[in-house]
């Protein structure tokens, strides 16, 4: 029996020629508030009701199946668009014999994912989580902003917090006795002495299930090197190449893999606690779209740069007083920046600053300070 796991929220369109077998078929693999079903000629009955349930379902984070004939284009392409309002992807179920053309259709039309079988074919339809929801692990947490290669530094802070270095499968293992679980908010290279030797930790940390992390735009970068696409070589991005010169091919697949499998933020204790390298305001936690994911590498900018060439970013923390409190980094400050739910504790340590970490739930702050300026803007 095939398995198809369906990302949990989403929009799942199910299609078939014959409208009452696809309302049929997602009656038997969803419930029955789960499943919107269009008319049996193939129309949309009562489009603005159809659009009403599938956005309220999607608002409140919610699986939402569309089931009928998903013809003509437009209508595929007003359930992606509905879809991406709520910052959900859209994917697709065909109920017919595999048709490359009509799949390379609906990929152009924005489905995510697309999955073809006969209406008679034994399938097994699971929701799975999104890879952001973790709201079941309560910590405690200790959150590391942004350590740019500072690899010394990291060990100090790690040493600070209690943690010690065991020897892992890949790598050292940083592990608390008291089961606390580090959290890394990405940007773990670039600029710094040592961008290897903090990503190893990581990954072998996140690999024995001891820490969490999430990517930083620093790291999206290594990865589009790393996939072969041409990449400015500045913002410290030089330094990390000629650390990683004559590194093992298998390393460099790993580091890969390690950055395609983070996801975009993440949501932790209950849902009160999200991790976010730019930081993510309330109306996208939770949530997996573009502008998701753009969001927590790159935040948004006012299109003006500061004195040092940096982009000036939008404060959207200043005023963010709903949702989860927001743990980031991103942009260097000199000490820690509070604001009504959320801090941001990049404080510039390659720069000659202080690697800094919070405590959850305890709200605490500890920081080591830099062994010397590693880079200068």
């Amino acid at each position: 029996m095939r398995r198809l796991e369906i990302p949990t929220p989403s929009l799942l369109a199910v299609h078939a020629e014959d409208p009452a077998e696809a309302a049929r078929c997602a009656g038997r693999w969803f419930a029955p508030d789960e499943v919107v079903a269009l008319s049996a000629d193939g129309g949309v009955e009562a489009p603005s009701v159809v659009r009403r349930a599938v956005s309220a379902r999607l608002k409140d984070r919610q699986l939402v199946v569309v089931a009928g004939r998903l013809e003509p284009q437009g209508l595929r392409q007003d359930l992606v668009r509905l879809a991406k309002v709520q910052n959900h992807y859209a994917v697709a179920l065909a109920l017919d014999e595999a048709d490359p053309a009509r799949e390379s259709r609906w990929r152009a039309d924005g489905f995510r994912r697309y999955w073809a079988a006969r209406p008679d074919e034994p399938l097994e339809l699971a929701t799975t989580k999104l890879r952001s929801d973790r709201t079941e692990l309560t910590g405690p947490f200790d959150i590391v902003g942004d350590v740019h290669g500072c690899r010394g530094e990291l060990e100090d802070l790690l040493a600070a917090l209690g943690y010690r270095l065991e020897p892992g499968t890949v790598g050292p293992v940083a592990v608390h006795p008291d089961g606390r679980t580090l959290v890394f908010v990405g940007d773990l290279v670039d600029r710094g002495p040592d961008s290897p030797g903090c990503l190893r930790l990581a990954m072998a940390s996140v690999r024995e299930g001891d820490a969490l992390c999430v990517p930083g735009n620093h790291e999206a970068k290594l990865r589009r090197w790393l996939k072969g696409s041409e990449v400015k070589r500045s913002h410290g991005f030089l330094e990390t190449l000629e650390q990683l010169e004559g590194a093992p091919r298998s390393f460099l697949d790993d580091v890969a893999d390690f950055i395609d499998d983070l996801p975009s933020h993440l949501m932790l204790d209950g849902g009160a606690l999200c991790i976010s390298h730019a930081g993510l305001p309330a109306r996208l936690q939770g949530r997996a779209s573009r502008r998701v994911r753009s969001h927590c590498l790159y935040g948004e900018t006012t299109g003006e740069v500061d004195e040092r060439g940096y982009p000036i970013r939008v404060d959207w923390a200043a005023k963010e007083t709903g949702g989860a409190f927001v743990v980031y980094g991103h942009t260097p400050v000199d000490e820690p920046k509070h604001a009504p739910n959320a801090i941001c504790i990049d404080t510039a340590c390659v720069f000659g600053g202080t690697l800094t970490a919070y405590r959850w739930p305890e709200r605490e702050l500890v920081a080591v300070p830099a062994r010397e300026v590693w880079f200068t803007p």
